[in-house]
């Protein structure tokens, strides 16, 4: 089922799962390390890495078709030769998403990727946890005069973020599963 777009519905919302089918033509992972270096006022150093691993497959479908998929933070074990599923979800139909999940056919192995399904079905998820950080600190100054009440949108969001996530991943998990 290459391209072609499957509506699935989460928490009543309509997203479009499309699928792509090919055998992998070359396989590579990058590994980068970022390190850190920051020192304080009083001149206490510190140090902090963090490595972020990235594969790459170059699929080919049946019809001849070309594509290269990236997923990072997540191990894909495929190698030249197997038959591997990769879906990617939208709001719209003929629209490229966020990769949702991966599968190698040749193996029954597959890995639902939640960074790119909570970026699809909570867009503001995605934006960095300092953003967050930022919100609750304006929340905060906001409370004080209104007696804590600013702070019920932050929870509800969060709750909300959280719920639409994991209804996401089960319903994934299940079409995965039975494709």
């Amino acid at each position: 089922m290459n391209d072609k777009a499957a509506a699935v519905q989460i928490k009543g919302d309509t997203y479009f799962l499309t699928t792509f089918v090919g055998s992998v033509v070359a396989a590579d992972r990058q590994q980068s390390t970022v390190v850190s270096h920051t020192t304080n006022a009083n001149g206490y150093s510190s140090s902090t890495s963090s490595t972020h691993t990235q594969d790459r497959l170059f699929l080919v479908s049946d019809e001849g078709k070309e594509e290269v998929f990236e997923f990072t933070g997540i191990h894909v074990n495929a190698r030249e030769g197997h038959r591997v599923r990769v879906g990617w979800m939208s709001r719209r139909s003929h629209s490229r998403g966020s990769c949702v999940f991966v599968q190698n056919l040749s193996t029954g192995e597959h890995r639902l990727i939640e960074q790119g399904i909570r970026s699809e079905v909570t867009p503001l998820a995605s934006l960095p946890d300092w953003a967050f950080l930022a919100a609750l600190i304006l929340m905060g100054l906001m409370a004080v005069p209104t007696l804590g009440l600013s702070f019920v949108p932050f929870i509800w969001f969060k709750m909300k973020v959280g719920s639409r996530t994991a209804e996401a991943m089960k319903v994934l998990s299940d079409r995965v599963a039975r494709a």
